[in-house]
């Protein structure tokens, strides 16, 4: 596993409870000693009289056994956590939660209510001339406020575009957000807007499932390689993937335009498709599965049971591609011929 990962030890909940429990005590017996003092002051001629706060005593001898007892778990919890099969499992959990969080509605659940495409094309005209938002720092994206975006668009009476989501990566004076209306009417509220994007050094899972993506085809590149060799964690990572591509196979992609109760649109985003997650999955991937036989087998047969999933024939086409790839790419790459046959 890459560095990407090592985010993921101090996120878990053990490791936190540990570290939190072993500083708490300290900190608590160093508080509690500043209570143990003499009662009067110390002289040659006076007998030294001590105040020893035993119920503070009581409760830090408590806590020293609780450290006792944490740090007997976190011994048998640090090789659970270091097991690359565990955070192989514990991404791909967290990919398909995910995608249940951010793609609720199944395919052919319901009806979608239709798209007003000529409202849509009356405002994008408007963006022309309309004010933009620019960013006063480098970074990537962590997260973008939707909710508070909205409010501020029908308090407006405006429509905001957004020009990137969560994962990308934001130089200054980037624009972050067009609205339809002029510069003028949104200077005061340049910091509010800006307050709604949160940024950082590095990119993570909040709102961005195509980072977990990566973490997945990370750890299956490393185990590909010649260094290392290790196809079964490669077999353990399409594995989770599979998982996660035949759950969003079965689910609408969210719409990019966002309404409020009267039905105005008022927030453009850019959710992720169906396609770019595929794009994701196989692009990134598929150089190296297709170099070692039993993972293009894996893959090949994720592509079959996500193809089979979905009742939309757009993507089993999609699906359908990305195996001709896949072939192509065996047959280029596999050094003997009854594993470019199969």
């Amino acid at each position: 596993f890459g560095p990407r990962l090592v985010s993921n030890f101090m996120r878990d909940t053990g490791n936190q409870v540990t570290l939190g429990v072993f500083i708490a005590t300290f900190v608590y017996c160093l508080t509690i000693l500043r209570s143990v003092r003499s009662t009067n002051p110390i002289s040659s001629s006076e007998t030294l009289a001590t105040f020893v706060p035993h119920v503070s005593m009581l409760v830090a001898f408590a806590m020293a056994l609780a450290c006792i007892a944490v740090l007997i778990y976190f011994i048998h919890h640090i090789p659970e956590t270091l097991n690359v099969e565990n955070i192989t499992a514990n991404v791909g959990k967290q990919l398909r939660k995910d995608i249940s969080n951010l793609y609720p509605e199944s395919i052919g659940s319901k009806q979608r209510a239709p798209c007003d495409h000529q409202q849509i094309a009356t405002e994008s005209e408007k963006f022309e001339n309309g004010g933009a938002l620019k960013s006063d720092r480098e970074g990537y994206v962590e997260t973008i406020d939707l909710a508070k975006l909205e409010r501020f668009a029908i308090d407006h009476d405006t429509v905001v575009r957004l020009a990137h989501r969560p994962g990308n990566f934001v130089v200054n004076e980037a624009v972050l957000l067009r609205t339809t209306i002029p510069d003028s009417d949104i200077d005061d509220k340049r910091e509010l807007l800006r307050a709604c994007f949160a940024f950082g050094h590095e990119r993570t899972p909040t709102q961005n499932i195509l980072f977990l993506v990566d973490e997945l085809i990370e750890i299956m590149a490393r185990a590909l390689s010649t260094g290392v060799n290790d196809p079964f964690t490669a077999f353990s990572c399409i594995h989770w993937l599979r998982g996660s591509l035949v759950e969003m196979a079965r689910r609408e992609d969210p719409s990019a335009y966002r309404y409020d109760d009267k039905e105005n649109l008022r927030v453009i985003a850019h959710p992720i498709s169906f396609d770019q997650f595929c794009s994701a999955i196989f692009d990134q991937s598929m150089q190296y599965v297709s170099s070692d036989r039993n993972a293009s087998l894996k893959m090949m047969q994720m592509i079959a049971e996500s193809a089979a999933s979905t009742p939309d024939p757009s993507r089993k086409r999609l699906l359908l591609s990305y195996a001709a790839d896949l072939t192509k790419a065996c047959k280029a790459q596999l050094p003997l011929a009854k594993d470019r046959q199969i």
